[in-house]
């Protein structure tokens, strides 16, 4: 099923983060496996650290928030003379946000599949995050927020009101 990212081609690199089904909450721990097709698909796994690209742009990746190893201050160190501006974040569950104080021009999530059946009366008592930020564009001190509703589901495959999206950042320094 991820032979298809071996074909990925970027001049700057194809990275990824893993999320909390990665690492088997709920379900089974397949994070070593997982590392070995991501680097066999020449797919880099960034867990709480920060690549520079281009020679200008930080990259910075965070570990998943449910499995207890996410460290944003060690991330965020290996670009600490990097200006804001010039920093991308990417991180599983948008609730990482109630712990970062440090800016970045964008932040990117997943986790919440954007509701996956959103119901007005019902969505924020069913979304797994305990914040406000569950889908869609968003601005905080922080910089700019994005959460996408992903392609996937889970735990039953239903979506209502909340469309699947693969969504294309282009940036420009």
């Amino acid at each position: 099923m991820l032979a298809p990212l071996a074909e990925l081609r970027a001049r700057l690199g194809v990275y990824a983060i893993l999320g909390n089904h990665d690492y088997g909450l709920p379900g089974l721990d397949c994070t070593a496996l997982l590392q070995q097709i991501f680097r066999q698909c020449h797919v880099r796994v960034l867990r709480n650290e920060c690549v520079l690209l281009d020679g200008r742009l930080h990259l910075i990746g965070l570990d998943e928030l449910w499995d207890g190893h996410v460290d944003v201050r060690r991330a965020f160190g290996d670009c600490a003379d990097s200006d804001a501006r010039t920093r991308i974040v990417l991180g599983h569950n948008p609730d990482l946000m109630a712990h970062i104080t440090q800016k970045a021009a964008l932040f990117i999530f997943g986790h919440t599949h954007g509701g996956q059946v959103n119901l007005p009366f019902l969505t924020r008592r069913i979304v797994p995050i305990d914040g406000a930020l569950y889908r869609g564009e968003h601005q905080l001190p922080q910089g700019r927020v994005y959460i996408s509703n992903g392609c996937g589901e889970t735990t039953t495959p239903t979506r209502l009101g909340s469309q699947v999206e693969i969504v294309s950042i282009t940036v420009h320094c």
